[in-house]
């Protein structure tokens, strides 16, 4: 679809009297008469002014020639959306968020207390029973919450990735059980 204001060469806003007067400036110089060098360009170019013209000079066509620049240059999936009311938030999904964050901040705290290197190579008995307690509190958490996942919940979305994590977990809290120093 072309832009019939930058063909004309004039603002949005024009009133009917620029828009005359543009077409007429415009039509001078382009008309097919005065250009016999570029005839073909030139009656290319006067057919587009004469159109864009006989849609802008008439009110009703020149509403419904904005409506559909609106739409054009309208930002994708703006017209589209629909808004979501009264749409119930997934209740297993935040037991499913709140398994992810505890088994991500146990599975640090037990990095934490495993790791032999850097600064934690000559951390405390102290902290490490420390980091260990955290760790066993924060997977024992992860481990309720994926369990319930899994077997309160057969067949949901979450069920997997969840079975999955829980193997995880349980991993994770058997190398705990093992360590030296236990809490």
């Amino acid at each position: 679809m072309d832009d019939y204001y930058k063909i004309l060469q004039i603002d949005r806003n024009a009133c009917n009297e620029i828009i005359s007067a543009a077409y007429k400036t415009l039509s001078k110089k382009i008309h097919p008469d005065h250009r016999h060098d570029r005839l073909p360009e030139a009656t290319h170019a006067m057919r587009k002014l004469n159109e864009a013209y006989a849609v802008l000079k008439d009110p009703v066509q020149r509403a419904a020639y904005n409506k559909k620049l609106r739409f054009m240059y309208a930002k994708p999936f703006a017209v589209h959306r629909t808004p979501q009311r009264n749409r119930q938030p997934d209740p297993l999904f935040n037991t499913y968020k709140k398994a992810l964050l505890r088994f991500d901040e146990g599975f640090e705290y037990f990095r934490l207390c495993t790791h032999n290197t850097g600064t934690t190579a000559g951390t405390s008995d102290e902290l490490k029973k420390r980091y260990i307690k955290l760790a066993h509190t924060h997977l024992h958490t992860a481990y309720d919450l994926f369990d319930d996942i899994v077997y309160s919940h057969p067949g949901s979305a979450y069920e997997d990735d969840a079975r999955s994590k829980l193997s995880r977990v349980e991993k994770l809290l058997d190398i705990l059980t093992a360590l030296p120093i236990t809490p």
